[in-house]
């Protein structure tokens, strides 16, 4: 019989693991070490990957939460970099999973000039040999725009409009607005054109300025100053511009999907909604921008608006449908939304601490809609998400159990919920925990994860120091205390994940602790979370650890498997497994369950579709607080045998 001093015993052998407003959202770290990032940009080639530009002229790939080292395409030789030039912007062509065509924006010298440039958008083609590689000699000018004599306000988005026509964003070249107003300049424009398969480009015919004499036939818009992030929506195709102001107001400039374009967004006679009082006077036809604010009412002060995305992914339902936008350097991320009259609401989402130096040069999506912030100062990619301390869910879990010769080795299986990738930590301990009393600790343990649903081996580790995520791991505090444990750092998209613990050699055996720890994401749930192993007499129980955080409870289902493991070609599985649940801030033992249709919630667990498959595994029902728990399955009478431990988050 288990009595509640042994459990105590035991716990102190596992280590605890630690029509809406839009939600709070906080940017979670999610790749480090790039070089002033100016762009986030993804292709439709079902990579999952995202590729980020850097000023100084290098496109680097993240690859399943990996920053590769090589960069994809590197053109330092070719551009000019100093304020706000360089390498500005990136757009992959609608077929480029069929003919690999992506385009760059960039500055380049002008002969003869000290601080002017060209403003170059070139395409290039992916190499046929390596996805994550481009052909540097495949380049093809698309189109040059002559910036003279300033260095400043070079625009530099362009993007893919849903008509499949190019949308370049081109500043007014520090000039004070002049060409802005100009029809016959393309500085201070958004332009709208065609590019050609063979090289450069041609006007669409439906531009809106090809009949204006005079009027230069690539213009879209006009009347901005310098339009450094715009997007379209990718549920309908609106377009919103972010146009950075002159010294005083920022703003935001809307155009509803199927409009005939031919916009005058103001500037330099507007800023904002602010007339600045030109010679001609403020007697001007123009589009307000729907949302604008002063630099001065920000707390540490406003300097340039970074134009985002409008959210369409799925992972936060609560910001469905928000036009998200902030500032480069006060520190601020807004979501916006009309009312039913259509005056667009901004709310706060995020505000930086003063001390944290947070410079937001772009937003970026994935392909399932996800938002994603640069910090130009820190290099660093972050992930959108509520904070962690507001979703109830499952964060992580760590299970004991004895590491045997042969197929005697600890498994332990986690679910990825939900529709967006999620990073996680898994290690594997071993020697440590002769420091917390526990007798034949697993010498030096190896961890390898596989996915489920093909057997494929993701990663293999033995002795953390020597990942290549070791400084990541560290700096997230997941570093195991042992250099002879194991440690693997991986970006994950949904599914069902295998890890195994082993001795090294596959000869060492005994006492091991596999762990799955939360990083980011934690809309994005673990639903399912599972090990197996040997279940002994005396102390050598399987015992599992999870943590429950949020600021409400969650509902978890918590099941003891063995008998049943026959049927699946286990040998030695545990006859009849006894589950006990003890909660850890006050060492109370909450449930315990021999013979799952003995429980009170036996009708539920069933109708859940969670029941155990034989009559004499154990099985609980529960609605749990946040918190740190522990689950310990052993052997009534003192039986022995292969056991599973699972945690399920229901609904």
């Amino acid at each position: 019989m288990i009595t509640r001093r042994f459990l105590l015993s035991l716990i102190g052998a596992i280590p605890l693991l630690v029509g809406a407003a839009p939600p709070p959202l906080v940017p979670q770290p999610f790749v480090s070490g790039l070089n002033s990032p100016t762009e986030i940009a993804q292709p439709d080639d079902a990579s999952g990957r995202l590729f980020v530009t850097e000023q100084g002229g290098t496109v680097r790939v993240i690859r399943q939460g990996q920053l590769l080292p090589t960069p994809f395409l590197d053109i330092t030789q070719k551009l000019r970099v100093d304020i706000e030039q360089g390498l500005l912007g990136l757009a992959f062509d609608p077929l480029y999973a069929a003919n690999g065509h992506f385009y760059i924006y960039y500055s380049r010298l002008h002969p003869g000039d000290e601080f002017g440039s060209d403003l170059v958008v070139e395409r290039y083609t992916q190499s046929a040999a390596n996805p994550d590689i481009a052909d540097p000699a495949s380049a093809s000018l698309v189109i040059a725009i002559p910036s003279p004599g300033r260095r400043l306000h070079n625009g530099g988005k362009i993007a893919f409009g849903p008509d499949g026509y190019l949308y370049i964003g081109v500043g007014d070249g520090g000039t004070g607005g002049l060409p802005a107003q100009s029809l016959a300049e393309q500085r201070g424009k958004i332009l709208r054109i065609a590019v050609d398969p063979e090289g450069g480009f041609s006007i669409p015919p439906t531009n809106p300025f090809v009949a204006t004499p005079g009027a230069l036939p690539e213009i879209w818009d006009y009347g901005l100053r310098n339009p450094w992030r715009f997007s379209f929506d990718r549920a309908n195709g609106d377009i919103f511009i972010g146009d950075v102001g002159g010294g005083l107001w920022e703003e935001v400039n809307f155009e509803p999907a199927g409009n005939p374009g031919g916009h005058n967004f103001g500037w330099p006679v507007f800023e904002g909604l602010q007339c600045s009082n030109p010679p001609g006077g403020c007697d001007l036809d123009y589009t307000r921008p729907i949302i604008a604010y002063s630099r001065s009412q920000l707390p540490f002060g406003g300097i340039a608006v970074t134009g985002g995305y409008r959210y369409r992914g799925e992972a936060l339902p609560m910001l469905q449908g928000y036009y998200v936008y902030g500032d480069l350097s006060g520190g601020e991320i807004w979501a916006a939304a009309p009312d039913a009259a259509g005056t667009w609401t901004p709310t706060l989402v995020f505000q930086s601490p003063a001390s944290s130096g947070f410079v937001l040069s772009t937003f970026g999506q994935d392909t399932s809609g996800e938002l994603y912030v640069a910090d130009y100062v820190t290099g660093t990619i972050s992930r959108l998400t509520p904070p962690a301390t507001t979703i109830p869910r499952a964060s992580n879990i760590s299970t004991r159990g004895v590491v045997g010769g042969g197929d005697d080795v600890l498994i332990g299986g986690f679910v990825v919920g939900g529709t967006a990738p999620k990073t996680v930590v898994i290690t594997a301990a071993g020697p440590s925990l002769a420091a917390a009393g526990i007798s034949s600790p697993l010498p030096d343990p190896v961890l390898t994860l596989v996915r489920s649903s093909d057997g494929e081996v993701l990663a293999v580790n033995d002795d953390w120091q020597v990942s290549p995520a070791a400084a990541r791991i560290a700096e997230a505090g997941l570093a195991p205390a042992d250099p002879h444990e194991s440690a693997i750092m991986v970006t994950l998209p949904p599914g069902a994940y295998t890890t195994v613990v082993s001795g090294a050699g596959g000869a060492t055996t005994g006492v091991g602790i596999v762990g799955v720890y939360e990083v980011d994401h934690p809309e994005t749930p673990l639903v399912n979370l599972s090990a197996r192993g040997q279940v002994l007499a005396a102390d050598n129980v399987m015992i599992g650890g999870f943590v429950i955080q949020g600021s409400g409870p969650q509902r978890v289902v918590v099941t003891a498997i063995g008998p049943s493991l026959a049927a699946a070609g286990v040998g030695d599985a545990l006859q009849n497994p006894a589950l006990t649940l003890v909660r850890m801030s006050d060492r109370s033992i909450i449930a315990t369950n021999d013979d799952w249709p003995s429980s009170p919630d036996a009708a539920a667990i069933q109708a859940l579709g969670l029941a155990p498959a034989d009559a004499h595994e154990s099985a609980v029902l529960l609605t749990l607080e946040p918190g740190a728990y522990t689950a310990i399955v052993s052997g009534v009478g003192g039986g022995t045998g292969v056991g599973i431990v699972a945690m399920y988050t229901v609904h």
